[in-house]
C-alpha cells in the first residue's frame, strides 16, 4: 500500500506492533487486506476482510405537478443555444480544410505542437496541442513518456475533442522527468510531437518508503516475498533487485543553425541502469566543461557552444 496511492490510509507501527487505519472508509475501501512479517528465519502472513455498509435511504414518493386545465397558458420555452464547437474549444484558427472529409488521404497534422513544462518543484503539468483532420472516425491518438504509451492512473487526464488533445498531470513528481510526446495515426500516416518535462527534486518532499533502507528495502522485502511464495532458496543479491538495462538515447539532438558569435544548443535523453554516462564530441573530438563549451544536466543531457565560428 503505497502511501501516493493510498493517501487516506495510514500505516503506523513499532516494536513488532502494526496498525493500518482507513480515514472514511467509502465502498471501494472494502477488500481483503494482507499484513506480512519476515525476517532471516521466514516469513508469516494474516489476513482480514474490511465491509463497507452503505447507509440505505428510502427513495421519496413520486411528486406530480397538477395545474387545472384552462388555468394557465404554457410559455414557450427555447432549446438554450449552444456556443459553435470551433468557440467552445478556444479553436477559431481553424479552417474549413481541417475538418475530415472521407473522399480525402489526409494523415494527421499536428497544427500546433506541444510545449514544454519545467517546474521547480512538484506540482500541475500540462500539455496542449491540436490536431487535423478533426473528426476522423480511425484517429488514434495515445500519449508516450520516453517513447512507452502512459497508462492510465488517478492523477493523469487526458482530453481528444474535436482536434484539442491534452494531458495534464494532477501532480508531477521528479520520477516524471522525461520526453512526453502525443502521437497520432489513422490509416493514411502518423504525426507527433515532443516536449520535455522536467520536474526539479523537492528536498522536503519525501517519497522513498521510510524503511531503514529506503526503497531498495522495500524491493528487497517484495522479491523475498515473491522468492518464499515461489518456494525459493532465501538470500536475494543485488543485482536481482534492480535489473540492468543497456543505454538508450529517446530524444536526439536536433541540427542546429546559427549566426557566427551566436550560442548553439544541443540537447538529448538517455535512459539506462545504472544511470549511463554521456559524452559529447566535435568532430570526434571529446567535448569538455569550459567557458566556451557548457554541459550540464537535469533530466536532460544539454551541450552549449558560446561564441560559435564557422571554421
Amino acid at each position: 500500500i503505497a502511501q501516493h496511492k493510498y493517501p487516506h490510509i495510514k500505516i503506523e507501527g513499532t516494536k513488532g506492533e502494526g496498525t493500518l487505519k482507513i480515514d472514511s472508509a467509502v465502498s471501494y475501501d472494502a477488500a481483503w487486506y494482507t499484513a506480512t512479517a519476515i525476517n532471516k528465519a521466514g516469513r508469516d502472513t494474516t489476513r482480514c476482510k474490511v465491509n463497507v455498509e452503505l447507509e440505505y435511504a428510502e427513495p421519496e414518493p413520486e411528486r406530480r405537478l397538477i395545474i387545472p386545465k384552462g388555468t394557465y397558458k404554457a410559455k414557450e420555452i427555447s432549446a438554450p443555444e449552444l456556443e459553435p464547437l470551433h468557440l467552445r474549444y478556444g479553436q477559431e484558427q481553424w479552417e474549413e480544410g481541417d475538418l475530415y472529409d472521407k473522399e480525402k488521404q489526409q494523415k494527421p497534422h499536428f497544427k500546433k505542437k506541444t510545449n514544454s513544462v519545467r517546474l521547480k518543484c512538484f506540482g500541475l503539468a500540462h500539455f496542449e496541442c491540436r490536431l487535423t483532420p478533426i473528426g476522423d472516425p480511425t484517429m488514434i491518438v495515445e500519449w508516450l513518456h520516453d517513447g512507452k504509451p502512459i497508462a492510465a492512473a488517478n492523477r493523469l487526464r487526458m482530453i481528444n475533442e474535436f482536434g484539442y488533445c491534452s494531458l495534464d498531470f494532477e501532480v508531477a513528481y521528479p520520477r516524471d522527468s522525461g520526453i512526453i510526446t502525443c502521437r497520432a495515426t489513422n490509416k493514411y500516416g502518423t504525426d507527433q510531437t515532443s516536449a520535455t518535462l522536467i520536474v526539479k527534486d523537492e528536498k522536503s518532499l519525501v517519497e522513498e518508503s521510510q524503511l531503514p533502507e529506503g526503497r531498495r528495502g522495500m524491493q528487497r522485502i517484495e522479491e523475498l516475498e515473491r522468492q518464499a511464495h515461489e518456494g525459493a532458496l532465501t538470500g536475494v543479491s543485488e543485482e536481482l533487485i534492480k535489473e540492468k538495462t543497456k543505454p538508450e538515447i529517446v530524444l536526439f539532438p536536433e541540427p542546429a543553425r546559427v549566426l557566427e558569435g551566436e550560442t548553439a544548443r544541443y540537447r538529448c535523453r538517455v535512459i539506462g541502469y545504472p544511470q549511463p554516462k554521456v559524452n559529447w564530441y566535435l568532430n570526434g573530438q571529446l567535448i569538455r566543461k569550459s567557458k566556451r563549451f557548457r554541459l550540464r544536466y537535469d533530466g536532460i543531457y544539454y551541450m552549449e557552444i558560446v561564441d560559435s565560428k564557422s571554421y
